[in-house]
């Protein structure tokens, strides 16, 4: 009987879910029945997932999800969102298994003695998982906001944030990261401006904000009164905890930084503009795992004509122990020891250079990157290459594509059996690769997904592949 009753509770459950999902629907769909420049898309497709460590997927050790998705889109001037809603089925084959996964819709179990503030804010970060995005304006308006999953993101310069992508969730996965920025153009108060973003809203393992001001907008002085006088504080205020190369557990403690930086223009026109700016960095470890540390940074960022962006800097360490790039896209999942051979020393210099081109909507983007330290004696260390291309758009049958390509070449260049810049670009070797892509064919859009990473001897390390199909109703 008590068996009975859950199943029943579980039903009842699942029915009002359903109906909020209806409701949010028709949210969707009133508006673009009534407004002629509104759209709306919706999507009904089965995805299947499998993920596993080892060279080849093997269905019978895989971890394997398979889910119907609900996907609607609507998009309505500078507004947009898209949700993605799933309906989780078991399945299995070694043993045998099959059966609803009703986890994503059920609320979490309330923990002894938590507060109703403490639940309410888990029972939000969980069901907040179904908005995909929601966005307002582009990344070049003076007003910008995204809540969801965080792609591509940059906070001033660049200094601490520069294209930050959240990689802890995949295609059709979200968190609610969260990124605002106000130009105080956009409020006809050109003086002042600032920038917040969060990957997680709720629990977030990554925090940032500048404020910035223009205190020579009144001179009327061309380039003078856009100059930019900033401030930006970053942390991870938790700390993590990873798995390192002996099998234990490295415990990372929380770290903060501060920068104040200057940006002046140095030529503004619609086909050509550069930027100069400058950076003074201090970075703070809670623990002296990783020391106190500081250094300048100087570089020069701008666009040629309408479509090529490009940014490139020198970081000068002015301190033993400072890390460049400390929060770059997945930062929580480097050891100590990783983090201990990215420390800059005095005498060393760090190069970052990247170069994009996008179209003027920003929906088609292909970019190339580079970062390495130098020391004396042309010693290299830490090289990094990495090539970025996005399609938002329709286009030769493919509704969006996303790929990227990482290869790093781990100690120095002077070091026995270390691989040559050039000679490294074609092989596998600490390379990882991913793919996101959906194809149009005939009625039905396919999804497919792929993550490979490669360790020192170029064998796969990690594997992990996603296929759905989906059809668009509307």
């Amino acid at each position: 009987m008590a068996a009975c009753r859950g199943r029943i509770r579980l039903v009842k459950r699942m029915k009002r879910h359903l109906v909020v999902l209806c409701c949010l629907l028709c949210l969707f769909m009133t508006p673009s029945a009534f407004a002629g420049s509104t759209k709306f898309d919706l999507d009904l497709g089965v995805n299947y997932v499998i993920k596993q460590s080892q060279s080849m997927p093997d269905i019978s050790q895989a971890n394997q999800k398979l889910g119907l998705r609900v996907s609607p889109l609507f998009v309505s001037g500078k507004f947009a969102m898209k949700l993605d809603a799933f309906f989780f089925v078991d399945v299995g084959f070694a043993p045998p298994r099959f059966g609803f996964w009703p986890d994503n819709w059920l609320p979490p179990q309330r923990e002894d003695g938590e507060s109703d503030f403490s639940y309410g804010m888990r029972v939000a970060s969980h069901y907040s998982g179904v908005i995909n995005y929601m966005t307002w304006g582009s990344r070049s308006d003076d007003f910008y906001f995204r809540w969801g999953k965080l792609y591509g993101e940059t906070m001033g310069d660049g200094v601490f944030i520069n294209s930050y992508r959240d990689l802890t969730v995949d295609g059709h996965t979200s968190r609610p990261g969260v990124m605002v920025k106000l130009d105080g153009k956009a409020v006809n108060a050109p003086w002042f401006g600032f920038e917040l973003l969060a990957d997680d809203f709720f629990h977030p393992s990554l925090l940032a904000a500048r404020a910035f001001a223009r205190p020579w907008t009144g001179s009327g002085i061309g380039i003078v009164k856009d100059s930019q006088v900033g401030l930006t504080y970053i942390v991870d205020p938790y700390g993590y905890s990873v798995e390192n190369e002996d099998g234990g557990t490295d415990s990372v403690p929380s770290i903060f930084a501060v920068a104040a930086d200057i940006r002046s223009p140095l030529y503004q026109q619609e086909w050509f503009g550069a930027s100069l700016f400058c950076d003074i960095i201090l970075q703070f470890p809670s623990q002296k795992i990783l020391g106190m540390s500081h250094a300048l940074r100087f570089g020069v960022e701008g666009h040629a004509s309408k479509w090529v962006l490009f940014n490139g800097s020198l970081t000068v360490p002015t301190a033993n122990g400072y890390i460049p790039s400390y929060f770059e896209s997945g930062f929580t999942t480097r050891t100590i020891a990783e983090l201990e051979s990215l420390k800059l020393q005095a005498g060393q210099l760090h190069f970052y250079g990247r170069i994009g081109a996008q179209s003027q909507d920003a929906t088609l983007y292909a970019g190339l990157l580079f970062q390495a330290d130098y020391l004396w004696q042309d010693i290299w260390s830490n090289r990094q290459f990495g090539l970025r291309l996005r399609m938002d758009r329709k286009l030769y049958g493919f509704n969006g594509v996303t790929l990227t390509y990482d290869k790093h070449y781990p100690g120095s260049s002077n070091n026995e059996g270390a691989e040559a810049f050039g000679n490294g670009l074609f092989t596998l070797r600490n390379a990882s690769m991913g793919l996101e892509a959906t194809v149009k064919i005939s009625l039905v859009n396919l999804d497919l997904g792929l993550a490979v990473s490669f360790d020192d001897t170029g064998k796969s390390s990690d594997f992990k592949i996603e296929i759905g199909a989906g059809i668009p109703l509307v």
